[in-house]
């Protein structure tokens, strides 16, 4: 068959972007030439692929009668290599399943961007397929069909799309931002501050852009971190994986556009619960500046300090070491990373100091689970608000409110 009867198909996920490097396409063009087409490109009849999809009429010119299906990179180099007649296998049967087939031939070799596989989701969404289905086509997990969908947006944002093509800004971290931003220009923000060391994680660099909308917009300036995972106890998405699923909307409907009165309302949310997790840290660190230091503590207190210190999470670690930072806590300000602080505690540190830093750990694991918009009011957390109330003179705000006890009546 002529190369100039055959088409690229518009659907086709990849779209221009066959290849990672041209060093790989030449190796293609290079083996076309010496060996020849061995494998046929899968088309199908042009009228059989308008009668499906003629929205793509304008896009053929009047030599077009067959449209590729599988075989766009061989077809791309064949015209370097020389070859101006391809073999072809015509299988109109499969006209109806182009977007499934490009998502799992491409899925298999690993050949697609984050933003590239989304829109493969969202195109079987369109077609009314739900998020469990698009996950059974794709061979995902449905959890990650859900945050694929969800970043896609980031993708018109050149310098997001830019920064997680290059894998400085990892698809789950881009979606731990989205989650709680939902708008790009707040990501970029949030991820500006994480990647120029303004902060020490995603969640600081989540609740300062809430905390602070306005701003003046950040600049890419100064000395980029080259960690990678600002959170290692945040999965990231495998192939085919489980990964969690407790955060997931209802999975057995098409994913639809947030409409912007809904994410306005959902960022005005997500700023109270900044606004509210700012001034519990608040109080958090007056508690540990006034914990007392004179009297030794009990054996069982020293070994339960222990014990929170060992058992920390990364990310509760570094908040009770800017808590004990913030507290004036011995040497606190001498450590830079908060592992090495605790390994100095633990190894000769006072027994006060090591309680000291137990109780600042206690408190950070209970304000992660209360800041965690996932959580409903259960009993940790009601206690943990209750405590801050009766303790430091924390003002709940209006949510929280409504589900703590009176000050009589105990959790």
């Amino acid at each position: 068959m002529p190369r100039a009867q055959i088409a690229p198909c518009p659907q086709n996920l990849r779209g221009d972007d066959l290849f990672e490097t041209e060093e790989a396409r030449q190796k293609l063009v290079t083996n076309l030439r010496e060996n020849g087409l061995i494998q046929a490109l899968v088309v199908v009849d042009l009228a059989v692929y308008l009668d499906e999809f003629p929205e793509h009429k304008d896009g053929f010119d009047d030599e077009h009668k067959y449209v590729i299906v599988a075989g766009h990179c061989r077809y791309d180099c064949a015209g370097d290599a020389g070859l101006e007649e391809l073999r072809v296998d015509v299988q109109n049967q499969y006209v109806d399943k182009l977007t499934e087939i490009f998502l799992g031939e491409n899925i298999s070799r690993n050949d697609l961007t984050p933003f590239q596989e989304a829109l493969g989701f969202l195109r079987l969404a369109e077609k009314g397929y739900s998020r469990q289905k698009i996950a059974d086509a794709s061979g995902r997990s449905k959890s990650f069909v859900v945050k694929m969908l969800a970043i896609l947006p980031l993708a018109d944002h050149p310098g997001l799309k830019k920064a997680v093509l290059q894998k400085r800004l990892s698809a789950e971290q881009a979606y731990l931002l989205m989650k709680d931003l939902h708008t790009a220009d707040l990501v970029w923000r949030a991820h500006v501050a994480f990647l120029f060391k303004e902060v020490s994680s995603l969640e600081e660099a989540i609740a300062k852009v809430l905390l602070d909308p306005e701003g003046p917009a950040p600049e890419a300036g100064g000395s980029p971190r080259t960690d990678e995972q600002p959170n290692a106890d945040t999965p990231a998405p495998e192939a085919g994986g489980s990964p969690r699923t407790d955060e997931q909307p209802n999975a057995d409907t098409p994913a639809p556009e947030v409409p912007a009165q809904r994410e306005t309302a959902a960022v005005e949310e997500a700023r109270a619960r900044a606004v509210a997790a700012q001034a519990r840290g608040e109080k958090c660190a007056i508690l540990i500046k006034e914990f007392p230091l004179t009297d030794p503590p009990s054996p069982t207190a020293l070994r339960t300090a222990i014990a929170a210190l060992d058992m920390i999470g990364k990310r509760g670690l570094g908040i009770a070491h800017k808590w004990m930072v913030v507290a004036g806590a011995e040497l606190a300000t001498s450590f830079a990373d908060a592992q090495a602080y605790r390994e100095h505690v633990l190894v000769a540190g006072s027994p006060t100091l090591k309680a000291q830093f137990g109780y600042a750990a206690a408190l950070a694991e209970d304000e992660i689970w209360a800041s965690d918009a996932r959580r409903k009011a259960d009993r940790r957390v009601l206690g943990y608000l209750t405590y801050l109330r009766d303790e430091a003179g924390y003002e709940p705000n209006a949510f929280e409110r409504a589900h703590l006890p009176t000050p009589t009546s105990g959790v």
